[in-house]
Protein backbone atom coordinates (compact mmCIF):
# COMPACT_ATOMS: atom_id res chain seq x y z
CA UNK A 1 0.00 0.00 0.00
CA UNK A 2 2.83 2.16 0.84
CA UNK A 3 4.28 1.78 -2.52
CA UNK A 4 0.99 2.59 -4.09
CA UNK A 5 0.84 5.90 -2.16
CA UNK A 6 3.99 6.80 -3.06
CA UNK A 7 2.88 6.46 -6.38
CA UNK A 8 0.22 8.50 -6.32
CA UNK A 9 2.28 11.04 -4.79
CA UNK A 10 4.42 11.16 -8.24
CA UNK A 11 1.57 11.24 -10.29
CA UNK A 12 -0.04 13.88 -8.51
CA UNK A 13 3.25 16.21 -8.97
CA UNK A 14 3.34 14.89 -12.58
CA UNK A 15 -0.80 16.62 -12.93
CA UNK A 16 0.13 19.59 -11.19
CA UNK A 17 2.87 20.39 -13.54
CA UNK A 18 1.23 19.21 -16.74
CA UNK A 19 -2.56 19.52 -16.20
CA UNK A 20 -5.28 16.50 -15.98
CA UNK A 21 -6.72 16.20 -19.45
CA UNK A 22 -5.20 15.61 -23.09
CA UNK A 23 -2.16 18.25 -22.51
CA UNK A 24 -0.66 16.05 -20.07
CA UNK A 25 0.55 13.85 -22.86
CA UNK A 26 3.58 16.24 -23.81
CA UNK A 27 6.32 13.57 -23.62
CA UNK A 28 5.48 9.53 -23.93
CA UNK A 29 8.90 8.71 -22.94
CA UNK A 30 8.22 10.71 -19.63
CA UNK A 31 4.82 9.03 -19.33
CA UNK A 32 6.69 5.59 -19.80
CA UNK A 33 9.65 6.02 -17.39
CA UNK A 34 6.90 6.92 -14.97
CA UNK A 35 4.68 3.95 -15.60
CA UNK A 36 7.95 1.99 -14.80
CA UNK A 37 9.29 3.87 -11.80
CA UNK A 38 5.56 4.15 -9.84
CA UNK A 39 4.89 0.22 -11.12
CA UNK A 40 1.71 1.89 -12.91
CA UNK A 41 -0.96 3.54 -12.67
CA UNK A 42 -2.28 3.76 -9.27
CA UNK A 43 -6.05 2.15 -8.80
CA UNK A 44 -7.06 5.66 -7.73
CA UNK A 45 -6.51 7.26 -10.69
CA UNK A 46 -7.10 4.77 -13.56
CA UNK A 47 -10.35 5.95 -14.01
CA UNK A 48 -9.31 9.20 -15.29
CA UNK A 49 -6.69 7.72 -17.05
CA UNK A 50 -9.21 4.79 -19.43
CA UNK A 51 -11.52 8.47 -19.97
CA UNK A 52 -8.20 10.05 -21.25
CA UNK A 53 -6.96 6.72 -23.08
CA UNK A 54 -10.30 6.19 -24.61
CA UNK A 55 -11.64 8.95 -25.80
CA UNK A 56 -14.50 9.43 -23.59
CA UNK A 57 -12.73 12.31 -21.83
CA UNK A 58 -14.06 14.38 -24.63
CA UNK A 59 -17.50 12.95 -24.68
CA UNK A 60 -18.74 12.41 -20.21
CA UNK A 61 -21.60 13.93 -19.36
CA UNK A 62 -22.16 16.99 -17.14
CA UNK A 63 -21.40 15.99 -13.62
CA UNK A 64 -25.40 16.04 -12.63
CA UNK A 65 -26.06 14.33 -15.86
CA UNK A 66 -27.33 10.99 -13.64
CA UNK A 67 -28.87 12.88 -10.94
CA UNK A 68 -30.98 14.70 -13.83
CA UNK A 69 -31.66 11.54 -15.46
CA UNK A 70 -33.29 10.54 -12.48
CA UNK A 71 -35.57 13.24 -11.55
CA UNK A 72 -36.61 13.42 -15.18
CA UNK A 73 -38.09 9.62 -15.04
CA UNK A 74 -39.22 9.33 -11.64
CA UNK A 75 -42.92 7.00 -11.97
CA UNK A 76 -42.22 6.36 -16.03
CA UNK A 77 -42.28 2.76 -16.68
CA UNK A 78 -39.77 1.70 -19.16
CA UNK A 79 -40.71 -1.14 -22.04
CA UNK A 80 -37.59 -2.95 -21.27
CA UNK A 81 -38.04 -4.03 -17.37
CA UNK A 82 -38.22 -7.75 -18.28
CA UNK A 83 -35.16 -7.61 -19.81
CA UNK A 84 -33.61 -5.46 -17.24
CA UNK A 85 -34.54 -7.41 -14.49
CA UNK A 86 -33.02 -10.61 -16.16
CA UNK A 87 -29.69 -8.27 -16.21
CA UNK A 88 -30.17 -7.20 -12.85
CA UNK A 89 -29.39 -11.04 -11.45
CA UNK A 90 -27.00 -12.05 -14.10
CA UNK A 91 -24.44 -8.94 -13.79
CA UNK A 92 -21.83 -9.79 -11.95
CA UNK A 93 -23.57 -12.06 -9.16
CA UNK A 94 -20.26 -12.96 -6.73
CA UNK A 95 -19.56 -8.97 -6.97
CA UNK A 96 -20.02 -7.50 -2.97
CA UNK A 97 -22.03 -4.25 -4.35
CA UNK A 98 -24.94 -6.64 -6.13
CA UNK A 99 -25.39 -9.02 -2.92
CA UNK A 100 -27.80 -6.51 -1.11
CA UNK A 101 -30.67 -4.99 -1.96
CA UNK A 102 -29.84 -1.66 -2.24
CA UNK A 103 -26.71 -2.48 -4.91
CA UNK A 104 -29.39 -4.65 -6.94
CA UNK A 105 -31.84 -1.43 -6.86
CA UNK A 106 -28.82 0.80 -7.93
CA UNK A 107 -28.26 -1.34 -10.89
CA UNK A 108 -32.07 -1.28 -12.03
CA UNK A 109 -31.98 2.03 -11.79
CA UNK A 110 -28.91 2.56 -13.52
CA UNK A 111 -29.90 0.14 -16.42
CA UNK A 112 -33.53 1.52 -16.46
CA UNK A 113 -32.74 5.01 -17.25
CA UNK A 114 -29.57 4.42 -19.41
CA UNK A 115 -32.01 1.96 -21.61
CA UNK A 116 -34.25 4.92 -21.93
CA UNK A 117 -31.22 7.39 -23.00
CA UNK A 118 -30.29 5.10 -25.62
CA UNK A 119 -34.02 4.88 -27.20
CA UNK A 120 -34.70 8.51 -26.92
CA UNK A 121 -31.35 8.99 -28.63
CA UNK A 122 -31.76 6.37 -31.48
CA UNK A 123 -35.29 7.89 -32.25
CA UNK A 124 -33.99 11.54 -32.28
CA UNK A 125 -31.55 10.55 -35.08
CA UNK A 126 -34.38 8.36 -37.43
Amino acid sequence: MKQEEAGRVVWMEYFNANGRDACMFKDYKVLREMLIRTSGIPHRLRGGFWLLCSGSWHVRPEPQYYVNLVKNHVGIPSPFMEEIEKDVRRSLPEHPAYQSKIGIDALRRVLTRIRGEILRSDTHKR
